[in-house]
């Protein structure tokens, strides 16, 4: 039973640390989104990972509402990843709305 409770503890105190980490990095507020995608379309690697940092966490506590495992969960939100890779030829800076525009 002890361990039990000591297994709980130490996880909630993870969650408590990630989400202190995650807030820390919104608090630095590197550069905006619109400046992160325009350095990426001109093939910036540094944009990428710092909006893979920035969208990450919560992309994986979605992820993990649906899927089974976390295994998944980082399997989906790698794939998604992927495909924000490959739609960047069809994005259309400045485009307005939930979807990018296509050219």
């Amino acid at each position: 039973m002890v361990g039990r409770v000591n297994e709980r503890t130490r996880g909630a105190e993870r969650r408590i640390d990630l989400e202190r980490r995650e807030s820390e990095l919104r608090e630095v507020a590197p550069a905006s989104e619109a400046s992160l995608v325009q350095a990426l379309l001109r093939g910036d690697q540094a944009a990428f990972s710092d909006l893979v940092r920035k969208h990450h966490p919560a992309m994986l506590r979605l992820a993990l509402a649906y899927v089974p495992t976390r295994a998944v969960a980082e399997e989906v939100v790698q794939d998604a990843w992927i495909g924000v890779l490959r739609g960047l030829d069809g994005f259309e800076a400045g485009s307005t709305g939930s979807r990018p525009g296509r050219r």
